[in-house]
């Protein structure tokens, strides 16, 4: 059997716009992957296809300049402020699949037309910068699976995650 061969084609595009406290950020990305030799006859399936998008804002609530970052906050705790507080959107959308189409998708390696799968996900946050060298993220995501079964909760298409990162830096 061949090797997974070298994607095929990686267009992407993104944009960021930062004025003032806020910012907005999205990025499309299409990818292929060539699956030379690798059908039960040996012969080329169609690629392998992952495809997908963001768009995201944010705004510090507490004044500071995005494009000037907000890791050193005008006001930190100690100094007589609550340090720097942003609050955050994201949407996405990441699918994965195979290029051909108009035959029975089968779950095989080597078939031709693999089952796609689309996760639509939205996350609501907020950051929290209470002195330089801290960062706290608190972050509420709802996941949405086209095809749950291939998901980890194979009951539920939609799901609920909450995130607490700290983070420390130098």
């Amino acid at each position: 059997a061949a090797a997974m061969q070298a994607a095929a084609g990686r267009p992407g595009y993104e944009v960021r716009w930062r004025p003032g406290p806020a910012s907005v950020k999205a990025e499309y990305i299409r990818v292929t992957d060539e699956r030379l030799g690798q059908s039960v006859e040996d012969t080329d399936l169609s690629p392998f296809l992952a495809k997908g998008w963001y768009a995201s804002g944010t705004v510090a609530l507490t004044g500071e300049k995005k494009a000037d970052g907000l890791d050193a906050p005008k006001r930190p705790i100690g100094r007589g402020g609550i340090g720097a507080v942003e609050v955050a959107v994201r949407l996405e959308e990441l699918t994965f699949g195979s290029e051909a189409t108009g035959e029975e998708p089968s779950t095989s390696p080597r078939a031709d037309v693999i089952p796609s799968n689309t996760d639509r996900v939205m996350t609501f946050g907020v950051n929290w910068y209470p002195i330089r060298w801290v960062k706290l993220q608190f972050n509420v995501i709802r996941d949405k699976l086209s095809d749950p079964i291939q998901g980890p909760l194979p009951s539920q298409p939609t799901f609920w995650s909450r995130v607490l990162r700290i983070q420390l830096s130098l």
